[in-house]
């Protein structure tokens, strides 16, 4: 009997995240982003008591005391952005 597997919607979010967090700087080169070294790396969770529960693909603390955010898309939409506008202002008044 073969058991059915389900995978996450977001699957490719998950492995993003994990293979981030995992080689940090080395992962910044692969994808051609070329900034101050990374401080460490910051708590994405951003939860919406009103709504619902938010969470970022990446948010870095830089060497130079800047933050830079990723987002791992697989899609293009336009409401995308949006989202990640309201992740930034959620961190901007979080942080």
């Amino acid at each position: 009997m073969r058991e059915e597997m389900s995978i996450a919607h977001n699957n490719y979010d998950i492995i993003f995240r994990s293979m981030t967090e995992q080689f940090k700087e080395k992962a910044l080169d692969f994808y051609g982003i070329h900034v101050a070294p990374i401080v460490r790396v910051e708590p994405t969770d951003l939860p919406i008591i009103a709504v619902n529960d938010r969470r970022m693909d990446f948010l870095f603390l830089l060497a130079d005391d800047t933050y830079l955010h990723l987002e791992f898309q697989t899609t293009f939409r336009e409401h995308d952005l949006d989202r990640f506008l309201q992740y930034d202002v959620s961190a901007y008044e979080k942080l």
